[in-house]
Protein backbone atom coordinates (compact mmCIF):
# COMPACT_ATOMS: atom_id res chain seq x y z
CA UNK A 1 0.00 0.00 0.00
CA UNK A 2 1.03 3.23 -0.69
CA UNK A 3 1.98 5.81 1.83
CA UNK A 4 -0.31 8.66 2.10
CA UNK A 5 0.30 11.52 1.11
CA UNK A 6 1.88 13.69 3.63
CA UNK A 7 0.11 17.08 3.86
CA UNK A 8 1.91 20.84 4.63
CA UNK A 9 1.80 22.26 7.67
CA UNK A 10 -1.10 23.97 8.43
CA UNK A 11 0.50 25.89 10.91
CA UNK A 12 0.23 28.90 7.84
CA UNK A 13 -1.74 29.86 5.52
CA UNK A 14 0.27 31.96 2.71
CA UNK A 15 -3.27 32.98 0.93
CA UNK A 16 -4.00 35.07 3.62
CA UNK A 17 -2.85 38.15 1.92
CA UNK A 18 -4.97 37.25 -0.93
CA UNK A 19 -8.43 37.21 1.14
CA UNK A 20 -11.08 39.92 -0.03
CA UNK A 21 -9.99 42.79 2.68
CA UNK A 22 -14.09 42.14 4.06
CA UNK A 23 -13.35 38.62 5.32
CA UNK A 24 -9.54 40.22 6.40
CA UNK A 25 -11.05 42.75 8.51
CA UNK A 26 -13.50 40.72 10.34
CA UNK A 27 -11.05 38.13 11.03
CA UNK A 28 -9.01 41.21 12.79
CA UNK A 29 -11.99 41.95 14.73
CA UNK A 30 -12.65 38.39 15.67
CA UNK A 31 -8.68 38.27 17.07
CA UNK A 32 -9.23 40.93 19.29
CA UNK A 33 -8.57 41.02 23.01
CA UNK A 34 -11.91 40.83 25.53
CA UNK A 35 -12.42 43.32 28.13
CA UNK A 36 -9.10 44.01 30.03
CA UNK A 37 -8.35 45.97 33.24
CA UNK A 38 -6.07 48.62 32.57
CA UNK A 39 -4.38 50.02 35.94
CA UNK A 40 -2.87 53.20 34.98
CA UNK A 41 -0.13 54.91 37.32
CA UNK A 42 1.31 58.39 36.54
CA UNK A 43 5.01 58.76 37.67
CA UNK A 44 6.77 62.22 38.12
CA UNK A 45 9.63 63.42 35.89
CA UNK A 46 12.55 62.55 38.42
CA UNK A 47 13.78 66.08 40.09
CA UNK A 48 16.59 67.46 38.28
CA UNK A 49 19.83 68.09 40.48
CA UNK A 50 22.96 69.77 39.41
CA UNK A 51 25.47 67.72 37.85
CA UNK A 52 28.66 66.94 39.52
CA UNK A 53 32.15 66.80 37.86
CA UNK A 54 33.06 63.36 37.95
CA UNK A 55 36.26 62.13 39.87
CA UNK A 56 38.76 59.05 40.22
CA UNK A 57 36.73 59.21 43.74
CA UNK A 58 33.17 59.39 41.83
CA UNK A 59 32.74 58.55 37.95
CA UNK A 60 30.54 59.49 36.14
CA UNK A 61 27.75 56.72 36.26
CA UNK A 62 25.02 56.47 33.59
CA UNK A 63 21.73 55.61 34.88
CA UNK A 64 18.89 54.56 32.95
CA UNK A 65 15.64 57.30 32.68
CA UNK A 66 13.36 56.82 34.71
CA UNK A 67 9.98 56.28 32.99
CA UNK A 68 7.08 58.99 33.70
CA UNK A 69 3.94 60.13 32.92
CA UNK A 70 0.83 57.79 32.24
CA UNK A 71 2.41 53.93 32.49
CA UNK A 72 0.28 50.83 32.88
CA UNK A 73 1.39 47.19 32.71
CA UNK A 74 -1.03 46.22 30.50
CA UNK A 75 0.47 45.26 27.11
CA UNK A 76 -0.77 46.52 23.77
CA UNK A 77 -2.92 44.57 22.08
CA UNK A 78 -0.74 42.90 19.47
CA UNK A 79 -2.74 43.99 16.24
CA UNK A 80 -1.70 47.72 17.16
CA UNK A 81 1.77 46.32 16.17
CA UNK A 82 1.41 43.46 13.68
CA UNK A 83 1.18 44.97 10.27
CA UNK A 84 -0.33 48.54 8.69
CA UNK A 85 -3.36 47.05 8.49
CA UNK A 86 -3.97 45.33 11.53
CA UNK A 87 -3.09 48.69 13.18
CA UNK A 88 -5.20 50.90 11.25
CA UNK A 89 -8.05 48.31 11.90
CA UNK A 90 -7.07 48.32 15.92
CA UNK A 91 -6.62 51.77 15.96
CA UNK A 92 -10.72 52.22 15.30
CA UNK A 93 -10.86 50.04 18.46
CA UNK A 94 -8.53 51.06 20.67
CA UNK A 95 -7.86 55.13 21.39
CA UNK A 96 -4.96 56.15 23.02
CA UNK A 97 -5.29 58.15 26.44
CA UNK A 98 -2.75 60.98 26.24
CA UNK A 99 -1.59 63.62 28.81
CA UNK A 100 -1.33 67.00 28.16
CA UNK A 101 1.61 67.47 25.65
CA UNK A 102 1.63 64.01 24.78
CA UNK A 103 1.17 62.60 20.92
CA UNK A 104 -1.49 60.56 20.08
CA UNK A 105 0.73 58.79 17.80
CA UNK A 106 2.95 57.91 20.74
CA UNK A 107 0.58 57.16 23.75
CA UNK A 108 1.71 54.14 25.38
CA UNK A 109 -2.04 53.55 26.74
CA UNK A 110 -4.46 52.15 24.45
CA UNK A 111 -7.97 50.98 24.78
CA UNK A 112 -11.42 49.69 23.72
CA UNK A 113 -14.05 52.03 25.59
CA UNK A 114 -16.78 49.94 25.35
CA UNK A 115 -15.24 47.05 27.01
CA UNK A 116 -12.17 47.90 28.62
CA UNK A 117 -12.13 49.25 32.51
CA UNK A 118 -9.43 51.92 33.38
CA UNK A 119 -8.18 51.24 36.79
CA UNK A 120 -6.64 53.16 39.42
CA UNK A 121 -5.21 50.94 41.80
CA UNK A 122 -3.56 51.34 45.46
CA UNK A 123 -0.39 52.89 46.12
CA UNK A 124 2.41 53.31 48.84
CA UNK A 125 2.89 56.58 51.01
CA UNK A 126 0.52 59.20 52.70
CA UNK A 127 -2.86 59.61 50.61
CA UNK A 128 -0.72 58.28 47.49
CA UNK A 129 -3.92 56.11 45.81
CA UNK A 130 -6.08 59.34 46.04
CA UNK A 131 -3.38 61.78 44.48
CA UNK A 132 -2.60 59.39 41.80
CA UNK A 133 -6.08 59.35 40.64
CA UNK A 134 -6.43 63.15 41.05
CA UNK A 135 -3.05 63.94 38.95
CA UNK A 136 -3.88 61.53 36.50
CA UNK A 137 -7.34 63.09 36.06
CA UNK A 138 -5.92 66.42 35.99
CA UNK A 139 -3.17 65.87 33.39
CA UNK A 140 -4.77 63.45 30.44
CA UNK A 141 -6.56 65.76 28.05
CA UNK A 142 -10.35 66.41 28.83
CA UNK A 143 -11.26 64.68 25.43
CA UNK A 144 -9.63 61.07 26.40
CA UNK A 145 -11.66 61.62 29.94
CA UNK A 146 -14.41 61.70 27.93
CA UNK A 147 -14.21 58.68 26.18
CA UNK A 148 -13.92 56.62 29.28
CA UNK A 149 -16.94 54.18 29.70
CA UNK A 150 -15.75 51.90 32.51
CA UNK A 151 -13.91 52.71 35.76
CA UNK A 152 -12.87 51.12 38.64
CA UNK A 153 -10.85 52.74 41.48
CA UNK A 154 -8.99 50.18 44.26
CA UNK A 155 -10.81 51.39 47.82
CA UNK A 156 -7.82 52.71 49.10
CA UNK A 157 -8.41 55.83 47.16
CA UNK A 158 -10.72 56.51 49.96
CA UNK A 159 -10.16 54.50 52.87
CA UNK A 160 -6.01 54.32 52.97
CA UNK A 161 -5.85 57.18 55.87
CA UNK A 162 -8.71 55.04 57.44
CA UNK A 163 -7.03 51.36 57.61
CA UNK A 164 -3.93 52.84 58.32
CA UNK A 165 -5.26 53.93 61.61
CA UNK A 166 -7.17 50.43 62.26
CA UNK A 167 -4.26 48.73 61.29
CA UNK A 168 -2.65 50.81 64.01
CA UNK A 169 -4.63 49.27 66.23
CA UNK A 170 -3.88 46.25 68.50
CA UNK A 171 -5.99 42.90 67.53
CA UNK A 172 -8.54 42.21 70.10
CA UNK A 173 -8.48 46.14 71.25
CA UNK A 174 -11.16 47.79 68.43
CA UNK A 175 -12.71 50.05 70.98
CA UNK A 176 -9.76 51.93 70.50
CA UNK A 177 -10.71 53.01 67.65
CA UNK A 178 -13.73 55.30 69.06
CA UNK A 179 -11.22 57.72 70.48
CA UNK A 180 -9.82 58.17 66.72
CA UNK A 181 -12.81 58.81 64.84
CA UNK A 182 -12.90 55.35 63.59
CA UNK A 183 -16.30 53.98 65.16
CA UNK A 184 -18.79 52.75 62.96
CA UNK A 185 -21.75 54.22 64.49
CA UNK A 186 -24.20 56.94 63.59
CA UNK A 187 -21.56 59.89 63.66
CA UNK A 188 -19.40 57.92 61.23
CA UNK A 189 -22.01 56.88 58.44
CA UNK A 190 -22.53 60.92 58.68
CA UNK A 191 -18.69 61.13 57.92
CA UNK A 192 -18.23 63.95 61.52
CA UNK A 193 -14.88 64.53 63.25
CA UNK A 194 -11.61 61.81 63.46
CA UNK A 195 -10.38 60.58 60.34
CA UNK A 196 -13.91 60.01 58.52
CA UNK A 197 -13.46 63.69 57.17
CA UNK A 198 -10.29 62.46 55.07
CA UNK A 199 -12.78 59.37 54.20
CA UNK A 200 -16.03 61.18 53.20
CA UNK A 201 -13.35 64.21 51.39
CA UNK A 202 -12.10 61.73 49.14
CA UNK A 203 -15.68 59.94 48.43
CA UNK A 204 -16.91 63.68 47.48
CA UNK A 205 -14.10 64.90 45.34
CA UNK A 206 -13.74 61.75 43.38
CA UNK A 207 -17.69 61.78 42.42
CA UNK A 208 -17.24 65.79 41.82
CA UNK A 209 -14.37 64.71 38.90
CA UNK A 210 -16.42 61.41 37.70
CA UNK A 211 -19.36 64.71 37.01
CA UNK A 212 -16.93 66.91 35.70
CA UNK A 213 -14.55 65.36 33.78
CA UNK A 214 -15.52 61.63 32.72
CA UNK A 215 -18.96 62.84 30.47
CA UNK A 216 -19.22 59.41 28.58
CA UNK A 217 -19.12 57.34 32.31
CA UNK A 218 -21.18 54.37 32.23
CA UNK A 219 -20.39 52.42 35.35
CA UNK A 220 -17.82 52.95 38.50
CA UNK A 221 -16.44 49.61 40.42
CA UNK A 222 -14.72 50.18 43.63
CA UNK A 223 -12.85 46.85 44.57
CA UNK A 224 -11.51 45.63 47.66
CA UNK A 225 -8.30 44.29 48.53
CA UNK A 226 -7.56 41.16 46.77
CA UNK A 227 -10.18 41.70 43.72
CA UNK A 228 -8.05 42.30 41.46
CA UNK A 229 -6.63 38.86 41.58
CA UNK A 230 -9.58 37.52 42.01
CA UNK A 231 -11.39 38.76 39.04
CA UNK A 232 -8.21 38.84 36.52
CA UNK A 233 -6.30 36.04 37.83
CA UNK A 234 -3.05 38.67 37.88
CA UNK A 235 -1.45 37.21 41.46
CA UNK A 236 -1.61 34.82 44.45
CA UNK A 237 -3.61 35.54 47.17
CA UNK A 238 -2.80 34.67 51.03
CA UNK A 239 -5.49 32.08 52.80
CA UNK A 240 -7.80 35.17 53.38
CA UNK A 241 -8.08 35.76 50.13
CA UNK A 242 -7.06 39.44 50.57
CA UNK A 243 -4.47 40.67 48.34
CA UNK A 244 -0.85 39.79 49.71
CA UNK A 245 0.42 42.80 52.09
CA UNK A 246 -2.89 44.56 52.02
CA UNK A 247 -4.96 44.93 54.33
CA UNK A 248 -8.79 44.68 53.96
CA UNK A 249 -11.37 47.07 54.96
CA UNK A 250 -13.38 44.44 56.58
CA UNK A 251 -10.65 40.81 56.82
CA UNK A 252 -12.63 38.21 58.43
CA UNK A 253 -10.64 38.49 61.74
CA UNK A 254 -12.52 41.42 62.89
CA UNK A 255 -16.03 40.03 62.52
CA UNK A 256 -18.56 42.43 63.07
CA UNK A 257 -16.73 45.63 63.78
CA UNK A 258 -15.35 44.83 59.71
CA UNK A 259 -19.00 44.49 58.30
CA UNK A 260 -19.79 47.61 60.28
CA UNK A 261 -17.19 49.59 58.77
CA UNK A 262 -18.19 47.91 55.42
CA UNK A 263 -21.75 49.44 55.87
CA UNK A 264 -20.45 52.58 56.91
CA UNK A 265 -18.26 52.70 53.97
CA UNK A 266 -21.22 51.89 51.55
CA UNK A 267 -23.71 54.78 53.33
CA UNK A 268 -21.02 57.28 52.81
CA UNK A 269 -20.64 56.38 49.07
CA UNK A 270 -24.33 56.71 48.64
CA UNK A 271 -24.54 59.59 50.40
CA UNK A 272 -22.39 61.75 48.25
CA UNK A 273 -23.41 60.22 44.97
CA UNK A 274 -27.40 61.62 46.46
CA UNK A 275 -25.43 64.73 46.93
CA UNK A 276 -23.95 65.30 44.22
CA UNK A 277 -27.21 64.64 41.91
CA UNK A 278 -29.16 67.13 43.91
CA UNK A 279 -27.23 69.98 43.99
CA UNK A 280 -26.20 69.61 40.00
CA UNK A 281 -29.06 67.46 38.48
CA UNK A 282 -26.01 65.20 37.39
CA UNK A 283 -27.56 61.37 36.76
CA UNK A 284 -24.78 59.37 38.15
CA UNK A 285 -23.49 55.88 36.08
CA UNK A 286 -24.36 52.53 37.58
CA UNK A 287 -21.90 51.71 40.68
CA UNK A 288 -20.37 48.46 42.25
CA UNK A 289 -18.65 47.84 45.48
CA UNK A 290 -16.65 44.37 45.45
CA UNK A 291 -15.97 43.89 49.10
CA UNK A 292 -12.85 41.54 50.39
CA UNK A 293 -14.97 39.67 52.51
CA UNK A 294 -18.54 37.97 52.33
CA UNK A 295 -20.65 35.82 53.70
CA UNK A 296 -22.03 33.75 50.85
CA UNK A 297 -18.35 32.68 49.10
CA UNK A 298 -20.00 29.35 48.58
CA UNK A 299 -22.68 31.15 46.00
CA UNK A 300 -22.38 30.81 42.49
CA UNK A 301 -20.88 33.20 40.52
CA UNK A 302 -23.12 33.53 38.39
CA UNK A 303 -26.05 34.38 40.67
CA UNK A 304 -24.20 36.60 43.15
CA UNK A 305 -23.42 38.64 40.62
CA UNK A 306 -27.25 38.95 39.05
CA UNK A 307 -28.31 42.12 40.66
CA UNK A 308 -24.76 43.78 40.10
CA UNK A 309 -24.69 47.35 38.75
CA UNK A 310 -27.79 49.11 39.81
CA UNK A 311 -26.47 51.49 42.12
CA UNK A 312 -25.96 49.46 44.55
CA UNK A 313 -23.90 46.86 46.22
CA UNK A 314 -22.72 42.90 45.12
CA UNK A 315 -19.72 41.02 46.57
CA UNK A 316 -20.00 38.13 44.63
CA UNK A 317 -16.55 36.47 42.72
CA UNK A 318 -16.80 37.22 39.40
CA UNK A 319 -15.53 34.15 37.69
CA UNK A 320 -14.27 33.92 34.38
CA UNK A 321 -10.89 34.09 32.67
CA UNK A 322 -10.47 38.08 32.50
CA UNK A 323 -13.14 39.95 33.40
CA UNK A 324 -16.67 38.88 35.72
CA UNK A 325 -19.68 37.93 33.85
CA UNK A 326 -20.83 41.60 34.78
CA UNK A 327 -17.57 43.01 34.20
CA UNK A 328 -17.68 41.41 30.39
CA UNK A 329 -21.42 42.37 29.68
CA UNK A 330 -20.35 44.96 27.12
CA UNK A 331 -18.63 43.10 24.97
CA UNK A 332 -20.94 40.24 25.17
CA UNK A 333 -23.75 42.25 24.41
CA UNK A 334 -22.32 42.47 20.95
CA UNK A 335 -20.48 45.79 21.33
CA UNK A 336 -17.24 44.63 20.40
CA UNK A 337 -17.95 44.08 16.78
CA UNK A 338 -18.37 47.67 15.75
CA UNK A 339 -15.93 50.63 16.61
CA UNK A 340 -16.28 53.31 18.71
CA UNK A 341 -18.38 56.61 18.21
CA UNK A 342 -17.81 59.80 20.21
CA UNK A 343 -20.54 60.48 22.91
CA UNK A 344 -21.69 63.96 23.65
CA UNK A 345 -21.69 64.84 27.37
CA UNK A 346 -25.44 64.37 28.83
Amino acid sequence: MAAPASHPSLQHFHLFPHLPTEIRLKIYTLSLPNARLIPITYTHAPARTSAQSPTPQRPAREQAPRPHGLTSPTPLPSLLHTTHETRVHAQSFYLPLCCLGGSAASAAIRLNPQQDLVYFPAKEGYLASWKNFADTCTLILPAHLERVERLAVHEDVFLEEEKRRWRELEPGRAQLGLGLGLAAGPASRAGEGGIDGVTVKCIADFWEVVRRRFGGMREVWVLGEGWEERSWGNGPRDADGDGDGGMSLDPPRVGWEARKRRASFREKLARAVRAVEEASGWAAPRWTVLGAGSDDDGAEPAARWAGAGDGGVDEGCPGGDRLGPSMLHASRAGERGAPWKSRARA
